[in-house]
């Protein structure tokens, strides 16, 4: 009886073996297309709690409660009352980056999504144009303008909501001619180029545009010229200026009385509303004490670093433009840190004296420029966008890189929303237990680790999640056997151990041993399939540790070019870039 159960059994087996061999066989044949993934749904797990990248926001006056947000790679997001409740508008498009919203003043209805992000840094996502709602974003017309990739503003006119300009950055990493200032006048059905220059053949894109509220022919654009390469950030050149037109984009004038000249690189405009005569900028200038201008533009066509430039300066004019005086201190870099990813200025629109330079901490000042203070609000870190209450300057909404925060008395209190999927993944990691868990790498908001589900089938919450590492978080891997060790990065190598039983940390990276091997913003990192204490780590070279990162060795020679042409300035070249290095 026992030898029949053990044919039996053995019978099972072979049949089993035999089907799953026929059907890998058969999947393997099988292209991979769009019907056998058609009935595949996603189950949100999280994180959530760290938000994500807010670009811009947008209100009408006429509906009071109402703000569209703007994200880097989230889409669009609407509340309906102040922040309590939110939806997502932008889902059927073909792009989810997006640098600009606008209402139209004269119909709340109407609301401009410039798609394409317009921070600048290396992993920015680029749009395919302009859409329209005319619907309060119930649904959206795509209205052309599809080669610009990066938008920087939207302004609409306050009475005639056919005409709107924009402001194009064009391709990020190639010279393209579909960027400038656009402006229709018919409501998108067509588009002319109203402002845009060349320097040595390469078309200069429009970064930021301002319209007088009391004469909407009048406007102020800043054009910004930059290149970026895959290892390196030429922040700046002499086609970033700002220029004024009075009637209506037909003529520009270029604005210099006052303003720095030779080697500039980003722009920010703000107009004070209730005296459009006073306008505010500010410029990254990229010129260097005791170099020439052409000295300076040759470094800049080199690839040579930008170390040692004047750096943020804060402007002011208060006749329209045609003068202007410098009111940030001497010597001090007011925004910046850096200005491709940040470049905004705002004017408390009912005191302009009041005046925030957006950045990593931003500044602010409080007399009009006399004396400035790093993140006055008490809020906020890596800001990108600033609204403030036309009704009520105590009113404030900012939004950064970790979400966005509303304030009702000035900064002293603050609300987070903190529950909406926005989180920018850079690499996912899981383990072997039961339920397995899942770690994931976030832009500029660490390593996070949750369930995948739980056993009593309740729901996922906040605090099911655990932050498990720091930095802009990268790969996270376990240790597959026990499921014990989950070994998590930070950019450019930065390396921890973490026991997940006892909560102990270790700093492990190789990168602390060795200062002069290159690493990938986002290293690869490998615990071997054969054996889970044997862990792989990637810069320009592989190293290797053959017990959990206790101690390293170097198993391979330089894999890379390592090419001088692409190391100007070390590791690589000037915007936060290590290049010739490892990827995967």
């Amino acid at each position: 009886m026992r030898h029949l159960f053990k044919s039996k059994k053995f019978t099972i087996w072979l049949v089993l073996s035999t089907l799953i061999v026929l059907a890998s066989s058969l999947y393997s044949q099988t292209p991979l297309n769009k019907n056998l993934l058609k009935n595949l749904t996603y189950r949100e797990i999280g994180p959530t709690r760290q938000s994500g990248r807010f670009t811009d926001i947008a209100w009408n006056e006429k509906q009071p409660n109402t703000f569209y947000l703007a994200t880097a790679t989230g889409g669009l997001w609407k509340t309906e009352d102040n922040f309590i409740s939110f939806k997502p508008l932008f889902t059927q498009q073909k792009v989810f980056a997006i640098g600009a919203v606008a209402v139209a003043p004269s119909d709340p209805n109407i609301v401009w999504v410039g798609t394409g992000e317009s921070n600048n840094q290396r992993s920015c996502y680029s749009g395919n144009g302009v859409y329209k709602s005319t619907d309060g974003g119930q649904t959206w017309q795509h209205m052309g303008l599809e080669e610009t990739h990066h938008i920087g503003n939207i302004v609409i006119h306050p009475t005639n909501p056919n005409i709107v300009y924009v402001a194009a950055a064009g391709h990020l990493y190639s010279n393209n001619p579909e960027r400038g200032l656009y402006k229709t006048t018919d409501g998108g059905q067509t588009w002319q180029l109203v402002l845009q220059k060349k320097v040595d053949g390469r078309y200069i894109g429009v970064i930021d545009v301002v319209m007088d509220p009391s004469n909407p022919d009048i406007l102020f654009a800043a054009t910004y010229d930059k290149v970026r390469k895959p290892y390196t950030f030429n922040l700046g050149g002499p086609g970033s200026r700002i220029y004024k037109t009075t009637d209506g984009g037909r003529t520009w004038k270029m604005l210099t009385n006052g303003l720095p000249q030779g080697m500039l690189g980003r722009i920010g405009l703000a107009i004070y509303p209730k005296n459009p005569k006073i306008i505010l900028a500010s410029i990254e200038n990229a010129n260097k004490p005791g170099m020439s201008d052409e000295e300076r533009y040759k470094e800049l066509l080199e690839d040579k670093s930008s170390a040692g430039m004047i750096g943020g300066e804060v402007y002011r004019s208060e006749d329209g433009g045609e003068t202007w005086k410098k009111i940030s201190p001497d010597g001090q870099n007011i925004g910046g840190a850096p200005g491709y990813y940040y470049g905004k200025i705002i004017v408390d629109p009912n005191n302009d004296q009041v005046i925030h330079v957006l950045s990593a901490a931003s500044w602010g000042t409080y007399d009009g420029g006399k004396t400035w203070k790093r993140r006055p609000l008490r809020f906020g870190g890596d800001d990108h966008t600033l609204w403030i209450d036309p009704r009520d300057s105590n009113h404030i909404v900012i939004g950064y890189d970790h979400g966005v925060g509303v304030t009702y008395d000035g900064g002293k209190h603050w609300y987070h929303p903190d529950h909406l999927p926005l989180a920018q993944c850079y690499a996912v990691g899981f383990d072997f237990s039961y339920p397995y868990r899942v770690a994931v790498g976030l832009q500029d908001n660490g390593s996070q680790m949750g369930p995948s589900t739980k056993r009593d089938g309740r729901p996922i919450r906040f605090e099911d999640w655990q932050s498990v590492g720091g930095g802009d978080g990268m790969y996270n891997v376990f240790d597959w056997k026990t499921n014990r060790w989950l070994y998590n990065e930070y950019q450019f190598g930065a390396l921890q151990r973490i026991d997940l039983v006892t909560g102990e940390r270790k700093q492990i990276a190789y990168s602390r041993i060795d200062k002069e091997m290159r690493w990938n913003w986002c290293a690869p990192l490998l615990v071997s399939p054969h054996n889970s204490d044997v862990i792989y780590h990637c810069g320009n070279k592989v190293v290797r540790s053959p017990f959990r990162g206790e101690y390293w060795e170097v198993i391979s020679p330089d894999l890379t070019t390592n090419n001088p042409k692409f190391l100007t300035t070390g590791k690589g070249g000037d915007g936060n870039i290590q290049y010739c290095t490892i990827t995967a």
